[in-house]
């Protein structure tokens, strides 16, 4: 179906579409200036992130697109062919994600002691470097690096924009803050990996590079006019999120909270029951299996471009409505529950639905999942005892680093089942297990199991 309409009509398509999820941003800033000139009350600067991070994730996966195909080219330049390519060109985005991990637990601990500020801004600073030396990198081994300062740059402002977000929001609204941060944090993704695509093709990798160091730069200016402002002064004490009674703990024990908090069976959970299956459903499913299947559908790389830019539309659209929701009528763990079972099902349409809508349906799936479960994860983490007395930075910093596993492992799961004969009974058997597995996650969270996570607590004090 798609093979058969004009190249440019993907490319009108996809142009209108990034240019929509600007205007979707750009709305959310004005919404929030228009409501905090209209009274004379406190209104939360919450969605002020929200841009901010739209930006970085922007500027940072702009080259997320042709990262392997660009280190294919510095292999052959290098003289490196000897080398198995299929695992050289995969490196980068390895080395990425595992500094990632390594930053987002770094990252709590410093959110903790300094508040969000310093880590957000180091981790901007790293990632300008990393994508200087990704644009001047001319070997292998240049560009591996490259792209795991990069990592660590992302992960630290990643943890120190929901930092910032839980500073600024309580019990009532944490959940649909996070869900603003969210859509604007895979928005600004989906976005830069179109648009890069786009200007790759048109121009070549360097280029884009180029213009990844150019954009970075606007959240430095965009974070220091907006959210260091002096309007905002009185946010920087309330932006560190340990108190003096969690300090006070830390010192008692800081092992045995962390022991505690791993061992909470509600925490432990949502780390292998939620987390882990959510990270590699995503980065799986989206990142190498949808477009790896449809190119052995013979889909052309535009038209794959526009059916992954639906997973970023679904949670810019949905994942505000799903944070009130949550905080409003569901609660976190039926949130986290009912968005698990949804990411269950998404892998179903294969099993009466032919490739290509198969493939949409379940991306559409998918964004509907995370906008369920994205947030609901971090404020259901962050209620637990053990989460407050290790502090909230490096409670959320351990949580998020255990997605980062689930990322890495997704390729290789869905490699395998791109590998066997019959793709789509495969595919069908992996949303199976992820249904029994909310079914594990319902048990490990349930209410009954309140009293076990207050005996644990008593026993590591």
């Amino acid at each position: 179906m798609f093979s058969e309409i004009d190249s440019r009509i993907y490319s009108s398509l996809a142009a209108c579409v990034v240019a929509g999820l600007f205007v979707v941003e750009l709305v959310a800033l004005m919404r929030y200036f228009r409501a905090r000139s209209g009274t004379t009350g406190h209104i939360s600067p919450y969605p002020l992130m929200r841009p901010a991070i739209f930006l970085f994730l922007f500027s940072v996966d702009l080259c997320m697109a042709f990262i392997p195909l660009h280190m294919s080219q510095l292999s052959a330049a290098s003289g490196s062919q000897e080398i198995n390519l299929a695992w050289l060109i995969g490196l980068p985005i390895s080395a990425e994600f595992l500094c990632v991990g390594v930053a987002i637990l770094i990252a709590g601990v410093w959110i903790d002691r300094s508040g969000w500020q310093p880590a957000f801004y180091v981790g901007v600073i790293f990632a300008l470097v990393g994508m200087l030396i990704s644009w001047l990198a001319v070997e292998p081994l240049q560009f591996i690096v490259a792209r795991g300062i990069v990592g660590f740059g992302y992960g630290l402002t990643a943890l120190a924009a929901q930092g910032f977000v839980i500073s600024c929001t309580n019990d009532t609204n944490k959940s649909q803050g996070l869900a603003h941060l969210f859509a604007g944090l895979y928005s600004g993704s989906i976005c830069g990996a179109a648009l890069g695509a786009a200007l790759a093709e048109r121009y070549d990798y360097a280029t884009v590079l180029f213009v990844s160091c150019i954009t970075v730069l606007t959240v430095f200016v965009f974070a220091l006019y907006f959210l260091s402002s002096s309007e905002f002064e009185f946010k920087k004490t309330a932006s560190k999120l340990v108190t003096a009674h969690d300090t006070e703990s830390a010192s008692k024990g800081k092992w045995s909270l962390v022991g505690a908090y791993l061992f909470n069976p509600r925490i432990m959970g949502v780390i292998l029951f939620s987390s882990l299956p959510a990270s590699i459903a995503v980065v799986g499913f989206l990142n190498y299996f949808t477009p790896v299947y449809l190119d052995l559908q013979h889909v052309e790389e535009a038209a794959i471009g526009q059916i992954l830019m639906l997973f970023g539309i679904s949670l810019v659209v949905l994942g505000p409505w799903a944070g009130r929701l949550t905080d409003q009528w569901l609660g976190l763990r039926p949130a986290m529950l009912l968005g698990g079972l949804v990411g269950g099902l998404a892998f179903m349409p294969f099993l009466y639905l032919s490739a290509i809508p198969a493939v949409i349906v379940s991306v559409l799936m998918l964004g509907l999942s995370n906008s369920l479960v994205l947030a609901a994860q971090s404020a259901y983490v962050l209620t637990q005892a053990e989460a407050k007395q290790l502090g909230p930075g490096k409670a959320l910093g351990i949580f998020r680093s255990s997605s980062r596993i689930g990322q890495m492992l997704g390729p290789l799961l869905f490699a395998w089942v791109v590998n066997r004969n019959n793709i789509e009974v495969d595919i069908v058997w992996i949303g199976f297990i992820y249904v029994v597995v909310v079914g594990v996650l319902a048990l490990m969270t349930s209410p009954s199991l309140q009293n076990q996570a207050v005996t644990s607590i008593r026993a590591h004090s």
